[in-house]
């Protein structure tokens, strides 16, 4: 965690935004840009993030793109979100907003290159929204080969449950199928993978995968 914490600044989320994570590698990564930019930030983010296209991840993200040279990437499937205020679930803060179009859409399987030490790759898990995803960050180490780093989840993993799926947009059975995932592509991972949620506390793999109902063969699901 030492080598992360040196990497990483976390925005505990708040009643309007979500966790947000900064991630000081290559240009600068912002991870769902739902708080306003501090002033302290300014010039040390030049990419935003979204892990889905729900209101409290995107609420800040106007501040954000007001740097020089900023970029938004969003997964497609949530491109009919971004300009329904029922549908990116702003209504439900009442405060009706569209956000605008990314610069670049993002999709299962890609990655996302920061400088020359770092990659981002994107795995789509739908359910909470159509297009949530999560990110497993990469960097590669002196001898040329790639370490994983952390994983980020959004609304699809938290450390002891899962993202709702009865909003507009979800699917309860999307959910389970991307559960099912990612519960297995975690126990292939190392147990001290750090993995930080859209809410609540970071955990680590092992934890989760013993920890949370939901990760269990089956889970609550299988009820």
């Amino acid at each position: 965690m030492r080598e992360l914490a040196e990497l990483i600044e976390f925005y505990p989320e708040s009643w309007k935004n979500a966790n947000a994570y900064l991630l000081h590698i290559g240009d600068g990564l912002l991870i769902d840009p739902g708080l306003s930019m501090p002033e302290e930030a300014r010039d040390k983010v030049h990419t935003l993030l979204a892990t889905h296209a729900h209101y409290d991840h995107l609420a800040g993200l106007d501040s954000w793109l007001e740097v020089q040279g900023s970029r938004f990437v969003c997964p497609g499937a949530d491109a009919p979100l971004l300009d329904d205020a029922e549908a990116n679930a702003s209504k439900l803060f009442a405060h009706s907003r569209s956000f605008p179009q990314p610069d670049h859409w993002i999709e299962d399987g890609e990655s996302l290159n920061f400088g020359e030490n770092f990659r981002l790759e994107c795995w789509h898990t739908p359910g909470h929204t159509p297009g949530s995803s999560c990110f497993l960050l990469f960097q590669k180490t002196q001898a040329g080969e790639e370490k994983v780093m952390a994983l980020f989840t959004g609304d699809t993993l938290f450390a002891d449950s899962v993202g709702r799926s009865d909003l507009l947009g979800g699917n309860p059975i999307k959910m389970k199928e991307s559960i099912e995932l990612l519960r297995e592509r975690l126990s292939a991972l190392p147990p001290d993978l750090a993995v930080f949620p859209g809410h609540g506390q970071a955990d680590q793999a092992g934890n989760i995968l013993s920890k949370n109902p939901f990760m269990r063969q089956g889970g609550f699901f299988a009820l």
